[in-house]
């Protein structure tokens, strides 16, 4: 389970006053469409694609380099996962996704706390989480294609498994312009797990996949 447990769910009712009125970023969000990343984690080189972006929700699928399914996320505004998909374990997150909107236009200082329900709906399952994320910092991210802007989150997490707590701390790298973490750092107990965007591939070039060596993909990010 704790593979699994960094945070979850698409309460799409929330979102209706954003369907019924579009907004004057709807065109750029189209145009991310089809965007593809190349992924480095943990020594796996992963691919990931954004699927759609429907109700201020970013959905994005990673396969490995032999185009097998690893994983497929949820991300509200492109920065904080609420529902996925890895193998055949389905989970998402019950909280007031309203707490994420006070983050926005990111800003270094802002900060929010919320609490809610992960559901593990393979297992029909529930767990309480408790989280508190903070903007620290603002810096440019190097990629081939040219620097990004990320600002760097710190989001901290404890959750309730069957009466046990458990305690992870993610340090992201959000690059509000793509709707896409580029960088995460989660520390869990003593483990720690990488990744990182080595590449941008925009739609128009979607077809153009580098030549990478095909490794592993045992790794969910």
């Amino acid at each position: 389970m704790t593979t699994y447990i960094r945070l979850l769910v698409l309460v799409s009712c929330l979102f209706t006053l954003w369907a019924c009125s579009p907004s004057a970023d709807e065109p750029m969000k189209s145009s991310l469409i089809g965007m593809k990343a190349v992924i480095q984690a943990h020594g796996n080189d992963l691919l990931l694609e954004v699927k759609d972006i429907t109700e201020n929700t970013v959905i994005s699928e990673i396969t490995n380099w032999h185009g097998d399914f690893v994983s497929r996320r949820h991300y509200y505004k492109g920065l904080y996962p609420v529902a996925g998909k890895e193998g055949a374990t389905q989970w998402e997150l019950d909280f007031d996704v309203n707490r994420i909107d006070v983050l926005f236009p990111i800003t270094i200082g802002n900060k929010t706390s919320f609490s809610g329900t992960m559901l593990d709906i393979t297992n029909a399952k529930s767990y309480k989480f408790w989280s508190k994320i903070e903007v620290k910092e603002k810096k440019p991210f190097l990629l081939p294609s040219g620097a990004q802007t990320v600002y760097i989150l710190k989001i901290k997490t404890e959750y309730d498994i069957n009466g046990r707590l458990k305690k992870t701390m993610e340090t992201v790298y959000f690059a509000p312009d793509l709707m896409l973490n580029l960088k995460g750092v989660m520390h869990e107990a003593a483990a720690q797990r990488y990744w990182r965007v080595i590449s941008i591939i925009p739609p128009s070039e979607a077809d153009i996949i580098p030549t990478r060596r095909p490794r592993s993909a045992t790794v969910m990010i």
